[in-house]
């Protein structure tokens, strides 16, 4: 399994989370908001249910990693210098992480974080899903922070299954940005190539 320095690959995760705002911004920003709620296909997600989709699974993650996070402050475990990325945690993250700016490989969405199952296209309301993502943004960002006080091999975070799965935090970070560049990818994939 890969190991990282951790301070290091906490400060690139931090620049990569930096570089997703701008380009969500970009997005929110140059497409008129009947293009971003436009579906390509009739089962195929619109640019605004990627982006609620990824505001789904960070409702679930954020506060497990804030939970662990206080606990591992509070404890008093200290950051270790690196960071061994876990058997299952490092698979997740690859099979996530888009190749070349491209998404390589489906993965089938757990019901609980599909759009397509929990709204109806037309109760989507773009300022609020836009809002509730920077607010997302910014709180990986201050969680990454926080993660550098503490060790991210020693705290485990449950996946969606629940914790039957466990992830190391430093993965859960990976993981989690690679998921939210795979669907910033999905969401320009369902826009029109020219920018209105």
């Amino acid at each position: 399994m890969p190991k990282f320095d951790s301070q290091v690959l906490l400060n690139e995760l931090k620049a990569v989370t930096e570089r997703y705002e701008k380009d969500f911004e970009f997005l929110i920003k140059n497409y008129e908001p009947e293009l971003l709620q436009s579906r390509p296909e009739e089962k195929k997600w619109s640019a605004i249910e990627c982006i609620e989709h990824l505001n789904m699974t960070g409702r679930y993650y954020l506060p497990k990693i804030q939970d662990v996070l206080e606990k591992g402050i509070s404890e008093g475990i200290t950051s270790a210098q690196l960071f061994k990325s876990g058997l299952i945690g490092n698979h997740m993250y690859n099979s996530m992480k888009p190749v070349s700016g491209e998404v390589k490989n489906r993965i089938n969405t757990f019901k609980s974080v599909n759009p397509l199952v929990k709204y109806e296209k037309s109760t989507l309301d773009i300022e609020k899903v836009a809002e509730n993502f920077r607010k997302q943004l910014q709180t990986i960002i201050s969680q990454i922070e926080k993660a550098k006080e503490t060790d991210i091999n020693k705290l485990k975070v449950p996946s969606l299954l629940g914790p039957i799965i466990m992830f190391k935090l430093g993965d859960v970070f990976r993981f989690l940005l690679a998921h939210i560049e795979r669907h910033l990818i999905q969401a320009k994939n369902a826009l029109p190539e020219t920018v209105s």
